[in-house]
Protein backbone atom coordinates (compact mmCIF):
# COMPACT_ATOMS: atom_id res chain seq x y z
CA UNK A 1 0.00 0.00 0.00
CA UNK A 2 1.52 3.49 -0.90
CA UNK A 3 -1.47 5.30 1.53
CA UNK A 4 -2.79 4.39 4.71
CA UNK A 5 -5.21 6.20 7.06
CA UNK A 6 -5.75 6.15 10.24
CA UNK A 7 -8.64 8.11 12.08
CA UNK A 8 -7.88 11.19 10.57
CA UNK A 9 -4.76 10.89 9.47
CA UNK A 10 -3.30 9.90 6.10
CA UNK A 11 0.30 9.03 5.69
CA UNK A 12 2.23 8.13 2.44
CA UNK A 13 4.74 5.49 1.74
CA UNK A 14 8.16 6.55 3.10
CA UNK A 15 10.19 3.39 3.28
CA UNK A 16 9.67 0.14 1.77
CA UNK A 17 10.04 -3.54 3.33
CA UNK A 18 13.30 -3.89 1.48
CA UNK A 19 14.44 -0.56 2.39
CA UNK A 20 14.06 -1.31 6.24
CA UNK A 21 16.06 -4.24 5.74
CA UNK A 22 18.83 -2.90 4.16
CA UNK A 23 19.35 0.24 7.51
CA UNK A 24 18.76 -2.99 9.69
CA UNK A 25 21.43 -5.39 8.10
CA UNK A 26 23.70 -1.84 8.30
CA UNK A 27 23.39 -1.50 11.81
CA UNK A 28 24.08 -5.30 12.29
CA UNK A 29 27.16 -5.25 10.55
CA UNK A 30 28.38 -2.70 12.44
CA UNK A 31 27.53 -3.94 15.83
CA UNK A 32 29.15 -7.45 14.14
CA UNK A 33 32.42 -5.68 13.53
CA UNK A 34 32.67 -3.67 16.40
CA UNK A 35 31.82 -6.30 19.43
CA UNK A 36 33.58 -9.32 18.19
CA UNK A 37 34.60 -12.16 20.94
CA UNK A 38 32.19 -10.00 23.40
CA UNK A 39 28.64 -10.81 24.64
CA UNK A 40 26.70 -7.94 24.19
CA UNK A 41 23.05 -7.51 25.51
CA UNK A 42 20.39 -5.58 23.78
CA UNK A 43 18.11 -3.49 25.49
CA UNK A 44 15.23 -2.52 23.45
CA UNK A 45 13.11 0.41 24.03
CA UNK A 46 9.56 -0.84 24.27
CA UNK A 47 6.54 -0.06 22.44
CA UNK A 48 8.33 0.55 19.27
CA UNK A 49 12.04 -1.25 19.17
CA UNK A 50 10.08 -4.75 19.22
CA UNK A 51 10.03 -4.75 15.59
CA UNK A 52 13.75 -3.48 14.93
CA UNK A 53 14.67 -5.71 17.64
CA UNK A 54 13.59 -8.59 15.94
CA UNK A 55 15.06 -8.22 13.54
CA UNK A 56 18.17 -6.97 14.21
CA UNK A 57 19.06 -10.10 16.61
CA UNK A 58 18.45 -12.49 13.03
CA UNK A 59 21.74 -10.02 11.85
CA UNK A 60 23.92 -10.30 14.63
CA UNK A 61 25.88 -13.01 14.37
CA UNK A 62 27.19 -12.96 17.95
CA UNK A 63 26.51 -14.70 21.39
CA UNK A 64 24.06 -11.97 22.93
CA UNK A 65 20.98 -11.36 25.15
CA UNK A 66 17.98 -8.96 24.70
CA UNK A 67 16.03 -7.93 27.25
CA UNK A 68 13.41 -4.85 27.34
CA UNK A 69 12.37 -2.10 29.06
CA UNK A 70 9.22 0.08 28.60
CA UNK A 71 8.89 4.15 28.77
CA UNK A 72 6.87 6.41 26.00
CA UNK A 73 6.73 9.77 25.53
CA UNK A 74 4.59 10.42 22.51
CA UNK A 75 1.09 11.64 22.32
CA UNK A 76 -1.21 11.62 19.30
CA UNK A 77 1.48 12.62 16.86
CA UNK A 78 3.76 14.83 19.41
CA UNK A 79 6.25 13.94 21.65
CA UNK A 80 5.39 15.47 25.09
CA UNK A 81 8.98 15.33 25.99
CA UNK A 82 7.89 13.70 29.67
CA UNK A 83 9.37 10.78 30.31
CA UNK A 84 7.57 7.84 32.12
CA UNK A 85 9.23 6.01 34.32
CA UNK A 86 11.18 2.92 33.24
CA UNK A 87 9.21 -0.82 33.72
CA UNK A 88 11.30 -3.92 33.13
CA UNK A 89 14.71 -2.19 34.68
CA UNK A 90 15.65 -5.10 36.69
CA UNK A 91 17.78 -7.69 35.02
CA UNK A 92 21.90 -7.71 36.43
CA UNK A 93 24.08 -5.79 34.21
CA UNK A 94 27.08 -5.76 35.85
CA UNK A 95 30.38 -5.92 33.44
CA UNK A 96 27.87 -6.07 30.73
CA UNK A 97 28.38 -4.44 27.45
CA UNK A 98 24.55 -2.92 26.92
CA UNK A 99 23.87 -1.46 23.14
CA UNK A 100 20.60 0.15 24.03
CA UNK A 101 18.15 -0.72 20.80
CA UNK A 102 15.69 2.39 20.19
CA UNK A 103 13.25 2.28 16.95
CA UNK A 104 14.18 5.83 16.61
CA UNK A 105 15.78 8.97 18.19
CA UNK A 106 14.02 12.52 17.55
CA UNK A 107 14.74 14.50 20.66
CA UNK A 108 16.16 11.89 22.50
CA UNK A 109 14.83 12.34 26.04
CA UNK A 110 14.00 8.95 26.27
CA UNK A 111 17.87 7.80 26.38
CA UNK A 112 18.90 10.46 28.01
CA UNK A 113 17.05 9.32 31.04
CA UNK A 114 17.75 5.32 30.00
CA UNK A 115 21.94 6.33 30.23
CA UNK A 116 21.41 7.87 33.88
CA UNK A 117 20.00 4.79 35.21
CA UNK A 118 22.82 2.87 33.81
CA UNK A 119 25.45 4.97 35.17
CA UNK A 120 25.34 3.36 38.67
CA UNK A 121 24.60 -0.04 37.10
CA UNK A 122 28.96 -1.04 36.58
CA UNK A 123 28.09 -2.04 33.22
CA UNK A 124 31.20 -2.60 31.25
CA UNK A 125 30.44 -0.01 27.92
CA UNK A 126 27.46 1.43 26.78
CA UNK A 127 26.36 2.19 23.08
CA UNK A 128 23.51 3.18 21.36
CA UNK A 129 21.75 1.77 18.10
CA UNK A 130 19.19 3.02 16.11
CA UNK A 131 17.30 2.20 13.24
CA UNK A 132 15.79 5.98 12.34
CA UNK A 133 17.53 9.49 13.52
CA UNK A 134 15.95 12.91 13.38
CA UNK A 135 18.77 15.40 13.46
CA UNK A 136 16.59 18.31 13.13
CA UNK A 137 14.71 17.39 16.64
CA UNK A 138 17.77 16.10 18.78
CA UNK A 139 18.38 17.62 21.85
CA UNK A 140 20.79 14.95 23.56
CA UNK A 141 24.71 15.37 24.62
CA UNK A 142 25.38 11.76 24.09
CA UNK A 143 26.69 9.94 21.47
CA UNK A 144 24.51 7.56 18.98
CA UNK A 145 26.90 4.86 17.89
CA UNK A 146 24.87 3.09 14.90
CA UNK A 147 22.13 4.40 12.97
CA UNK A 148 20.02 2.96 10.23
CA UNK A 149 19.32 6.20 8.59
CA UNK A 150 19.02 9.71 9.31
CA UNK A 151 15.36 11.55 8.41
CA UNK A 152 13.24 14.50 8.56
CA UNK A 153 11.05 15.32 11.55
CA UNK A 154 7.83 14.07 9.90
CA UNK A 155 5.92 11.93 11.79
CA UNK A 156 5.84 8.13 10.68
CA UNK A 157 4.32 5.13 11.29
CA UNK A 158 4.38 1.11 10.78
CA UNK A 159 6.99 -1.22 11.45
CA UNK A 160 6.33 -0.79 15.02
CA UNK A 161 5.85 3.21 14.73
CA UNK A 162 2.66 3.95 15.88
CA UNK A 163 -0.03 6.98 15.85
CA UNK A 164 -2.41 6.72 19.05
CA UNK A 165 -1.35 3.02 19.18
CA UNK A 166 -2.36 1.99 15.60
CA UNK A 167 -0.13 0.97 12.54
CA UNK A 168 2.63 -0.99 14.17
CA UNK A 169 1.87 -4.02 11.96
CA UNK A 170 2.48 -2.33 8.48
CA UNK A 171 5.70 -3.76 6.96
CA UNK A 172 6.53 -0.60 5.48
CA UNK A 173 7.25 2.77 7.32
CA UNK A 174 5.02 5.81 6.15
CA UNK A 175 5.05 9.56 6.67
CA UNK A 176 2.55 12.10 7.96
CA UNK A 177 1.27 13.68 4.26
CA UNK A 178 1.35 17.61 5.33
CA UNK A 179 1.58 20.28 3.01
CA UNK A 180 4.31 22.69 3.22
CA UNK A 181 3.19 26.36 3.05
CA UNK A 182 4.97 29.78 2.85
CA UNK A 183 3.23 33.04 4.72
CA UNK A 184 4.82 36.71 4.86
CA UNK A 185 5.04 39.49 7.82
CA UNK A 186 5.31 42.85 6.76
CA UNK A 187 4.89 46.28 7.96
CA UNK A 188 6.05 50.24 7.96
CA UNK A 189 9.75 51.04 8.98
CA UNK A 190 9.72 50.45 12.64
CA UNK A 191 6.59 48.03 12.90
CA UNK A 192 8.71 45.45 14.73
CA UNK A 193 8.71 43.00 11.83
CA UNK A 194 12.33 41.80 12.97
CA UNK A 195 11.08 41.31 17.03
CA UNK A 196 7.90 39.49 15.39
CA UNK A 197 9.27 37.45 12.97
CA UNK A 198 12.30 36.01 15.99
CA UNK A 199 9.54 34.97 18.26
CA UNK A 200 7.53 33.01 15.39
CA UNK A 201 10.96 31.35 14.66
CA UNK A 202 11.40 30.49 18.25
CA UNK A 203 7.52 29.63 18.64
CA UNK A 204 7.08 27.16 15.44
CA UNK A 205 8.33 24.64 13.75
CA UNK A 206 8.97 27.19 10.34
CA UNK A 207 11.52 27.68 8.28
CA UNK A 208 12.91 31.46 7.64
CA UNK A 209 14.35 32.89 4.81
CA UNK A 210 15.49 36.74 4.71
CA UNK A 211 16.63 37.24 0.75
CA UNK A 212 19.01 40.08 2.14
CA UNK A 213 20.81 37.04 4.24
CA UNK A 214 20.45 34.30 1.70
CA UNK A 215 21.86 36.53 -0.89
CA UNK A 216 24.75 37.07 1.13
CA UNK A 217 25.02 33.07 2.44
CA UNK A 218 25.19 32.39 -1.43
CA UNK A 219 28.13 34.95 -1.92
CA UNK A 220 30.09 33.89 0.79
CA UNK A 221 29.55 29.89 -0.13
CA UNK A 222 30.99 30.69 -3.25
CA UNK A 223 28.09 29.24 -5.24
CA UNK A 224 27.68 29.38 -9.15
CA UNK A 225 24.43 31.89 -7.80
CA UNK A 226 26.80 33.49 -5.52
CA UNK A 227 29.16 34.51 -7.97
CA UNK A 228 26.32 36.03 -10.10
CA UNK A 229 24.77 38.02 -7.55
CA UNK A 230 28.47 39.27 -6.65
CA UNK A 231 28.83 40.48 -9.80
CA UNK A 232 25.90 42.32 -10.38
CA UNK A 233 26.15 44.14 -6.81
CA UNK A 234 29.42 44.92 -7.58
CA UNK A 235 28.83 46.64 -11.07
CA UNK A 236 26.00 48.58 -8.64
CA UNK A 237 23.51 46.50 -10.24
CA UNK A 238 20.14 45.65 -8.43
CA UNK A 239 19.60 41.61 -8.25
CA UNK A 240 17.18 41.04 -10.73
CA UNK A 241 13.69 39.04 -9.21
CA UNK A 242 14.27 36.17 -10.97
CA UNK A 243 17.24 35.22 -9.28
CA UNK A 244 15.92 36.11 -6.20
CA UNK A 245 12.59 34.06 -6.90
CA UNK A 246 15.38 30.89 -7.46
CA UNK A 247 17.10 31.36 -4.23
CA UNK A 248 13.07 31.05 -2.52
CA UNK A 249 12.59 27.96 -4.40
CA UNK A 250 16.03 26.28 -3.42
CA UNK A 251 15.13 27.29 -0.22
CA UNK A 252 11.55 25.73 -0.67
CA UNK A 253 12.81 22.56 -1.87
CA UNK A 254 15.17 22.03 1.41
CA UNK A 255 12.91 23.23 3.16
CA UNK A 256 9.92 20.52 2.69
CA UNK A 257 13.21 17.63 2.89
CA UNK A 258 13.62 19.27 7.15
CA UNK A 259 9.96 18.31 7.66
CA UNK A 260 8.96 22.49 9.00
CA UNK A 261 5.55 22.96 8.58
CA UNK A 262 5.73 26.49 6.96
CA UNK A 263 7.87 29.20 5.77
CA UNK A 264 8.13 32.97 6.89
CA UNK A 265 9.55 35.03 3.82
CA UNK A 266 11.19 38.24 5.02
CA UNK A 267 11.98 40.81 2.71
CA UNK A 268 9.61 39.34 0.18
CA UNK A 269 7.50 40.38 -1.75
CA UNK A 270 8.84 44.11 -1.87
CA UNK A 271 6.66 45.20 -5.32
CA UNK A 272 3.38 44.11 -6.77
CA UNK A 273 5.58 42.32 -9.53
CA UNK A 274 7.76 40.15 -7.26
CA UNK A 275 4.14 39.35 -5.59
CA UNK A 276 2.66 38.16 -8.85
CA UNK A 277 5.89 36.21 -9.65
CA UNK A 278 6.04 34.46 -6.33
CA UNK A 279 2.59 33.24 -6.80
CA UNK A 280 3.73 31.50 -9.81
CA UNK A 281 6.70 29.79 -8.49
CA UNK A 282 4.81 28.62 -5.15
CA UNK A 283 1.92 27.00 -7.51
CA UNK A 284 4.82 25.33 -9.35
CA UNK A 285 6.63 23.92 -6.19
CA UNK A 286 3.08 23.12 -4.40
CA UNK A 287 3.77 25.55 -1.73
CA UNK A 288 0.48 27.41 -0.94
CA UNK A 289 0.92 31.06 -0.05
CA UNK A 290 -1.51 30.85 2.80
CA UNK A 291 -1.11 34.79 3.67
CA UNK A 292 0.58 37.89 4.74
CA UNK A 293 0.77 39.34 8.09
CA UNK A 294 0.34 43.17 7.99
CA UNK A 295 1.33 44.96 11.46
CA UNK A 296 -0.12 48.41 11.31
CA UNK A 297 1.21 51.45 12.98
CA UNK A 298 0.05 55.16 12.90
CA UNK A 299 3.12 56.92 11.07
CA UNK A 300 3.71 59.34 14.14
CA UNK A 301 4.02 56.32 16.78
CA UNK A 302 6.39 54.95 13.83
CA UNK A 303 8.63 58.30 14.08
CA UNK A 304 8.64 58.27 18.00
CA UNK A 305 9.82 54.42 18.10
CA UNK A 306 12.71 55.48 15.24
CA UNK A 307 14.02 58.47 17.33
CA UNK A 308 14.29 56.32 20.64
CA UNK A 309 16.26 53.63 18.54
CA UNK A 310 18.39 56.34 16.89
CA UNK A 311 19.19 57.51 20.54
CA UNK A 312 19.66 53.76 22.10
CA UNK A 313 21.56 52.33 19.24
CA UNK A 314 23.02 54.87 17.80
CA UNK A 315 22.25 53.53 13.74
CA UNK A 316 23.11 55.77 10.88
CA UNK A 317 19.75 54.76 9.45
CA UNK A 318 17.64 55.79 12.10
CA UNK A 319 16.51 59.60 11.57
CA UNK A 320 13.69 61.23 10.64
CA UNK A 321 14.65 62.15 7.38
CA UNK A 322 15.61 58.35 6.37
CA UNK A 323 12.53 57.31 7.87
CA UNK A 324 10.46 59.47 6.31
CA UNK A 325 12.36 57.75 2.64
CA UNK A 326 11.67 54.52 3.67
CA UNK A 327 8.25 55.38 4.30
CA UNK A 328 7.60 56.92 0.85
CA UNK A 329 8.92 53.85 -0.51
CA UNK A 330 6.62 51.74 1.54
CA UNK A 331 3.44 53.67 0.25
CA UNK A 332 4.88 53.58 -2.79
CA UNK A 333 5.97 49.63 -3.37
CA UNK A 334 4.61 47.78 -0.70
CA UNK A 335 0.65 49.37 0.12
CA UNK A 336 0.34 47.84 -3.66
CA UNK A 337 1.03 44.24 -2.09
CA UNK A 338 -0.86 44.34 0.88
CA UNK A 339 -4.15 45.27 -1.16
CA UNK A 340 -3.09 42.39 -3.83
CA UNK A 341 -3.54 40.10 -0.93
CA UNK A 342 -6.54 41.30 0.55
CA UNK A 343 -8.00 40.97 -2.74
CA UNK A 344 -7.21 37.27 -2.98
CA UNK A 345 -8.38 37.23 1.18
CA UNK A 346 -4.65 36.05 2.20
CA UNK A 347 -4.35 39.89 4.13
CA UNK A 348 -4.32 39.77 8.18
CA UNK A 349 -4.00 42.68 10.02
CA UNK A 350 -2.44 43.18 13.38
CA UNK A 351 -2.41 46.24 15.90
CA UNK A 352 1.28 46.91 16.07
CA UNK A 353 0.90 49.25 19.10
CA UNK A 354 1.07 47.70 22.54
CA UNK A 355 3.43 45.25 24.27
CA UNK A 356 5.65 43.09 22.34
CA UNK A 357 3.84 39.70 24.32
CA UNK A 358 0.35 41.72 23.56
CA UNK A 359 0.92 42.24 19.72
CA UNK A 360 2.34 38.56 19.31
CA UNK A 361 -0.41 36.92 20.70
CA UNK A 362 -2.77 38.56 18.21
CA UNK A 363 -0.10 37.04 15.60
CA UNK A 364 0.12 33.87 16.67
CA UNK A 365 -4.01 33.68 16.58
CA UNK A 366 -3.14 34.15 13.19
CA UNK A 367 -0.45 31.72 12.22
CA UNK A 368 -2.02 29.05 14.40
CA UNK A 369 -5.15 29.40 11.94
CA UNK A 370 -3.16 29.66 8.24
CA UNK A 371 -0.58 27.15 8.87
Amino acid sequence: MDTVTIEDKTFNVYMREDEIQSAVKKVASEINERYKGKKPLFLGILNGAFMFAADLLKNINLDCQISFVKVSSYSGTKSTEHINQLIGFDIPLTGRDVIITEDIIDTGLTIEYVLQQLKNMNVASVAVATLLFKPGSFKGTYKIDFIGKSIPNDFIIGYGFDYNGYGRNYKNIYQLKTQLTAFALTGAPGAGKGTQAEILRQKYNIGYISTGDALRSEIAAGTELGKQVSGLINNGQLVPDDVVLSIIVNFMKKAKESGVESVLLDGFPRTLRQAEMLDGVLKKEDVPFVGMINIVVDEQVLADRISKRAEKDHRADDDLETLKKRLDEYHTKTVPIVEYYRRQNKLYEVNGVGAIEDINKEICKIVDEII
